[in-house]
């Protein structure tokens, strides 16, 4: 599930079900656990388009993008599946995250302490 702002009213929000996508090979699923909400998450709104906040992490919807966006948030997540042997499945991560229930990445470094 992902939840979407409307970008010129911040008061307007949207839940969208969608199926989760396919992982290509490199690339991890995140399941967020649990995430905080705080007075930066309104500067990350506000600032959006200045700040290129809405671009982190795009709607799905291409013809929405004008309209609709993601706000980052700041959460934890644990790897539910894993295109890639350097990230476990059952891993926990703390990070910035997409306003969803999920999110993929693709890791570049690893090292002991985890990915970026």
């Amino acid at each position: 599930m992902d939840i979407e702002i409307r970008k010129d009213d911040l008061r307007v929000t949207r839940h969208q079900d969608r199926a989760s996508l396919a992982l290509d090979v490199g690339q991890v699923r995140l399941e967020l656990e649990s995430f905080g909400l705080s007075a930066n998450n309104i500067t990350y709104a506000v600032m959006g388009d200045l700040m290129n906040y809405w671009s982190f992490f795009p709607v799905r919807d291409e013809e929405s993008r004008d309209e609709w966006g993601q706000m980052p948030v700041w959460g934890l997540g644990t790897v539910s599946e894993s295109r890639t042997p350097q990230v476990t499945v059952g891993q926990r991560v703390f990070g910035y995250f997409a306003f969803s229930s999920e999110l993929i990445v693709t890791p570049g470094r690893h090292d002991e302490s985890g990915f970026s």
